[in-house]
């Protein structure tokens, strides 16, 4: 780092940062084209605020290279990408949503600090990522394939918990900070998150769902894991990923849902949920916030 980008290592070094970040955000975009007929359906560019973001134009724009239409409506927001999207999904007949989500930890690189050490903490657990993933509602099963269904998605707020995780933007960059007692916070929220979200199925046996969660640190997946007695098999997946990538932010429950899914065809399972019919999807953030999505998984 220090060898290609001298000006990164000193304090005065935000223009930088956000021009390499520009740089870096084309071969992100590139990444979420599979083929190029599913992209002629988008109606809906979803691109959450996130740290990589800090420069015009953005992906918003650099995403016409992946999508031939001038009529998309691009919108932006933290909160559009579970929640947010099947609303739009619902009250849009025949839309389809691209939701493009990419970080970039670069903002945050910078010497250590003996008065700050949560910030040597999140420079070790962040990385960087890019996902993309297409919502839609009423699927023609003549031209799309879907993976997963979206039954519900819902948000919640931990009262009294804002200032446990947060990210200011000053001149040496982003300052992530990250409290201990997060932790705490959501392990001891998360069983009524979940009982809130499963009732109208009637579960209450979260071992019998599939999980995708947001890992956040291990401390978050071993409190969460001890307070739901989960089997140890249950947030396998949430811990390779965080294992082999890091906590990529908002991609990183992506990553795991694609994990889950290849894994779900090449062991031979019934359904995309390691056979399983319904699952949760779990993503942490600033608020403090759970975000609460339960899925219904597709007979492979």
């Amino acid at each position: 780092m220090t060898h290609f980008s001298p000006p990164l290592v000193y304090m005065w070094t935000i223009h930088s940062r956000l021009q390499l970040s520009h740089h870096l955000i084309r071969p992100m975009v590139h990444l979420v084209r599979p083929t190029a007929e599913p992209l002629l359906l988008v109606h809906r560019l979803v691109i959450p605020l996130l740290r990589c973001l800090l420069v015009h134009p953005q992906s918003d724009l650099l995403a016409d290279e992946i999508i031939d239409s001038h009529q998309v409506l691009r919108l932006f927001g933290p909160r559009l990408r579970g929640s947010g999207s099947t609303d739009i999904a619902e009250n849009n007949r025949g839309a389809r949503i691209l939701i493009v989500t990419s970080e970039n930890i670069l903002h945050a690189f910078r010497g250590p600090d003996e008065a700050h050490a949560d910030f040597l903490v999140s420079q070790a657990l962040f990385s960087d990522g890019a996902a993309a993933v297409i919502v839609g509602a009423d699927p023609d099963f003549e031209v799309e394939r879907p993976l997963f269904e979206i039954i519900s998605a819902r948000e919640t707020l931990i009262l009294n918990t804002m200032e446990e995780l947060g990210m200011q933007l000053r001149e040496v960059g982003n300052l992530i900070f990250l409290s201990p007692s997060i932790p705490k916070h959501i392990s001891a929220n998360i069983e009524g998150c979940l009982l809130e979200a499963f009732k109208p199925l009637g579960i209450t046996d979260w071992n019998s769902i599939f999980w995708v969660s947001h890992p956040g640190g291990p401390a978050i997946l071993n409190q969460v894991e001890a307070k739901l007695k989960l089997n140890k098999d249950k947030l396998r997946l949430s811990r390779k990923v965080l294992s082999e990538y890091g906590n990529l932010s908002s991609p990183t429950v992506l990553f795991i849902l694609n994990e889950l899914r290849k894994e779900s065809v090449s062991e031979g399972k019934s359904t995309t949920g390691n056979g399983f019919e319904y699952g949760v999807l779990l993503g942490f953030g600033p608020g403090l916030s759970i975000e609460t999505v339960v899925l219904r998984s597709i007979p492979i």
